[in-house]
């Protein structure tokens, strides 16, 4: 169950020492697509384009900002480019055979700069793929922006996957179609878009002016 609620909307959010837990305003999320961690220039393609359409999702409906440091895809040494992580970058975008352990991985704003990286397999590039592949990035871009998976509230199908919910509140009431949540228990989407619930969840955590 949400330890809290805040505001009359949906998607769950993770709350430190009682405070919503989001990127201070004003902050501009700089990221890379680390170029030569992918295995061609079409899998670096499809994953460059993939995250600017689902970063631009999310700017459309809350004051939040991605930019692409398009002069940092060309790291040849990612040990460097962690370094570079927290100085000139937010995070990083790369790929690594995960053994189809995920489709694609990324990080909350409470973790250290050197877990800030959003990991695509190569399942992500299959043919055989259900997922939107931008709505993949969709999700993902939500955690960064600090929301947990929709599913760990009650009211979700019991085969849905279990995560601990201590720390978190919940914007309003359960979305079963939620780019936060899985597809699972007969619920969920395939094309992980915005619901009108996401998007008050966005503004509400990251209102505009």
């Amino acid at each position: 169950m949400p330890s809290q609620t805040w505001g009359d909307s949906d998607l769950v959010g993770i709350l430190l020492k009682g405070r919503p837990v989001r990127w201070d305003r004003g902050t501009v999320l700089r990221y890379c697509v680390l170029r030569n961690s992918f295995p061609d220039r079409d899998t670096y393609r499809v994953a460059r384009e993939s995250m600017a359409d689902a970063a631009a999702a999310w700017e459309s409906v809350c004051a939040i900002e991605f930019t692409h440091e398009v002069e940092f895809d060309e790291f040849t040494d990612l040990a460097a480019s962690a370094r570079d992580i927290s100085e000139r970058l937010v995070f990083v975008v790369r790929f690594i055979d995960a053994g189809g352990e995920f489709v694609a991985s990324a990080f909350f704003p409470t973790q250290p700069p050197a877990r800030r990286k959003v990991l695509i397999d190569p399942s992500f590039f299959s043919d055989d793929l259900n997922f939107d592949r931008v709505g993949i990035m969709r999700h993902e871009l939500g955690h960064i922006m600090g929301f947990r998976h929709e599913h760990i509230l009650a009211g979700a199908p019991a085969d849905c996957p279990e995560e601990k919910d201590q720390n978190i509140f919940s914007f309003g009431p359960y979305d079963p179609k939620s780019v936060m949540h899985y597809f699972c228990g007969g619920v969920g989407t395939l094309d992980l878009t915005l619901t009108p619930g996401d998007i008050k969840g966005a503004m509400g955590l990251y209102p505009r002016d």
